[in-house]
């Protein structure tokens, strides 16, 4: 028994010659935009080196989509964040459009200080989730915070408005969030690869 490599008869081809395709991975706390650039580099560093019969290209950069998908979730949470500050700035009063707009970058870093104890990372499936989870916290915020000034017309000092407000609808916001829950709850029971990438 002598350990070798078996022969293949699958082929790669690659511009009409025969190729050699190397898959590179994040093995430690790279981003993919990192370990992208470092690939990228080392390509250039060998084609200067390699003869001219050989000559290495980069195929498939997944990364593009990681920093895409990034991207839109800045682009989103940036306009809904300056949307709900400017209609409930216009339409209801500047300082509850200021608190309910800080509640949401707040409660996305929440999100962000948990991370290092459930082992999530930021990845693509987690982004998704995020850009999910971005329209339910923007609703949210506008109906607590509607409810909080209609309290506080009626006379209710600010802490009392405060309060009274949010317990009011508390129920049907709880119940938005459990919808979604719900919604995406099947995903935890997928088998195989598939199951492992959703969860």
């Amino acid at each position: 028994v002598s350990e070798g490599f078996e022969d293949s008869g699958a082929k790669a081809s690659f511009n009409g010659e025969t190729s050699l395709m190397i898959d590179i991975y994040r093995v430690g706390n790279q981003t993919p935009g990192q370990v992208a650039k470092a690939a990228k580099e080392t390509v250039h560093r060998l084609n200067r080196e390699l003869p001219g019969s050989l000559e290495l290209s980069v195929v498939r950069d997944r990364s593009n989509i990681f920093s895409q998908r990034a991207g839109l979730l800045v682009k989103n949470a940036c306009l809904g964040l300056a949307l709900v500050f400017i209609l409930l700035a216009v339409f209801l009063e500047i300082r509850l459009a200021f608190w309910v707009s800080l509640g949401i970058p707040i409660s996305f870093l929440g999100a962000f200080l948990i991370f290092p104890f459930t082992g999530f990372t930021i990845n693509m499936i987690t982004m998704f989730a995020f850009i999910v989870t971005l329209g339910i916290v923007v609703d949210d915020a506008v109906v607590v915070g509607e409810n909080v000034y209609f309290n506080r017309r009626h006379g209710l000092s600010f802490f009392e408005s405060a309060v009274v407000g949010t317990r009011e609808v508390a129920m049907p916001v709880t119940f938005s969030v459990i919808t979604n829950i719900v919604a995406f709850l099947p995903l935890f029971f997928v088998p195989g690869v598939m199951g492992k990438i959703f969860t």
